[in-house]
């Protein structure tokens, strides 16, 4: 079964600053919006009725996974995915948009309810995962086409003494010498320094960074290369526990989180056009 354009009609982020005829909008329609990484729009659960309405946090930039329209509206394929979640666990979500680690303290302080990431261990102190991954990806090493060093990486000793991007706030990618190690705020600005010769690699997603890099004008530029010791990475969705009744929700998205990956319609998401 296919998403079908009024389940998926981009929903409103209600980032601070958006004008009070937006709001009043947004409460009149009483309608699921949807948004993530991390995330439109979402029609009701099955049954009919949004039983809650959680505020979740997403990234703005990351087209296509998510992304902000020029009307100021949530986008990409995570906000399908929420979508289709949101409508089988009777669960409405709300989009706020904030720079990462900002996101996080947000979260711990009660201001926002969720996010999708992955689940380290620093995270699940404080926040409920559900136990199935929305999706899994095994990261690359990013770097310059034209730079054989990194095209036959096989150890993290091969790494030594080139210097590493990261993103800020990032606690998942590992770094292998953090006496090389820069954070930067976004993944458009780490491929530009790759490419500038200014760095020599990043370690990132592929569902993320080919679509980025092309939009650049870098696909032919920078390449991603497997290395052994990068393992799979799981992205999960997140609610923090003192959330009312998170473990209940917990429990209601993960068995719609197991349907929509054992039906293959998370995989078609994926895979649709942006």
């Amino acid at each position: 079964m296919t998403v079908h354009e009024e389940a998926c009609r981009p929903g409103l982020d209600r980032t601070p600053g958006h004008t009070p005829s937006m709001r009043r909008a947004w409460s009149r329609a009483r309608c699921v919006l949807v948004l993530a990484v991390l995330l439109g729009a979402g029609g009701a659960a099955a049954t009919g009725r949004a039983d809650e309405t959680i505020r979740v946090h997403y990234l703005p930039n990351d087209k296509p996974l998510s992304y902000r329209d020029e009307a100021g509206r949530a986008r990409g394929q995570y906000i399908r995915i929420m979508d289709l979640l949101g409508r089988s666990a009777a669960v409405a979500f709300v989009y706020e948009s904030y720079p990462w680690p900002r996101a996080e303290g947000m979260i711990r302080q009660g201001t926002l309810d969720a996010f999708v990431a992955v689940p380290s261990e620093e995270r699940q102190s404080f926040v409920l995962f559900a136990p199935t991954p929305m999706v899994e990806t095994r990261h690359l090493i990013y770097h310059r086409a034209s730079d054989p060093r990194l095209d036959h990486v096989e150890t993290r000793a091969d790494l030594h003494g080139l210097l590493q991007l990261t993103t800020v706030g990032n606690q998942t990618i590992e770094t292998y010498d953090p006496a090389t190690v820069r954070a930067v705020r976004t993944f458009d600005l780490m491929l530009k320094m790759v490419d500038a010769g200014r760095a020599d690699y990043f370690i990132g997603d592929p569902l993320l960074v080919p679509p980025i890099a092309a939009r650049l004008g870098l696909a032919s530029r920078i390449r991603g290369s497997r290395a052994p010791f990068l393992g799979a990475f799981s992205f999960c969705f997140g609610l923090r526990k003192d959330y009312p009744g998170a473990a209940g929700i917990i429990a209601r998205l993960d068995t719609a989180i197991r349907s929509a990956r054992q039906s293959g319609e998370i995989d078609r998401i994926l895979a649709m056009p942006q």
